[in-house]
């Protein structure tokens, strides 16, 4: 799911459809099964079963699905098609995120790729691609840190492993994408979803601690991050 707080519009997926719901009065409303979407010869597999989406600015929704296929919406509805639907990862594309910061979308798929994608009027268009070592099926993912002009993503694997990822801007307005550190979680359960929450440690400025939850097949974990501020 995805929420529009502007809008106060909340996207979920189900399937093959993305179904919005209004969230401006008391009680949640649905407003329409907007988008319908189908298997194509593009495809991986013949699914197009959606597993992730995300808000790209205030105007795009990006899903992705088990077929290693990327698309493109607007938000409003105003076009009943994709704007784009580009195959990009060799089987599931598992999660998604923006970086405001970057303006960059960076999908995480099943092939042990993070790719990182710009986001124009009506195409997307693949900028670096990172294959992770080991090729884990990458299944979670979450912006934990942006300063400057870089970021600092925390993703879960299938084999209970959590990834930090650093992505920066470049000075021709490229981005690069390197894994700067992992670790293991205990019996290696596979991570379904991660969430962060701040705090500031006591007598410092420069330092921003995060508590990172992740949510796996046995219970949920907890980890510190520590950013550093540039």
């Amino acid at each position: 799911m995805t929420y529009d707080s502007d809008e106060m519009i909340l996207f979920s997926i189900g399937c093959n459809f993305i179904q919005a719901w209004d969230c401006s009065s008391d009680s949640v409303s649905s407003l329409l099964n907007s988008r319908t979407i189908t298997s194509s010869a593009a495809a991986t597999t013949l699914s197009s079963d959606l597993l992730c989406l995300c808000l790209a600015g205030d105007q795009r929704l990006i899903s992705g699905g088990v077929d290693g296929r990327i698309h493109m919406w607007a938000s409003d509805f105003s076009i009943a098609e994709p704007l784009c639907s580009k195959g990009l990862h060799e089987g599931r594309v598992n999660s998604l995120v923006y970086s405001s910061l970057l303006r960059t979308i960076f999908s995480f798929g099943s092939d042990g790729k993070v790719i990182a994608l710009n986001v124009l009027k009506d195409s997307l268009i693949s900028i670096s691609v990172l294959k992770v070592e080991g090729s884990p099926r990458l299944t979670a993912a979450s912006i934990v840190h942006e300063s400057d002009k870089k970021i600092l993503i925390v993703v879960g694997t299938a084999n209970g492993q959590v990834l930090c990822i650093r992505a920066e801007l470049t000075d021709n307005d490229g981005i690069t994408i390197c894994e700067e550190s992992r670790v293991e979680l205990n019996t290696n359960p596979m991570i379904y979803a991660l969430c962060c929450r701040s705090y500031q440690l006591a007598g410092s400025v420069n330092n921003n601690s995060k508590v990172l939850y992740a949510a796996h097949a046995k219970g949920v974990a907890t980890l510190s991050i520590s950013c550093q501020r540039s």
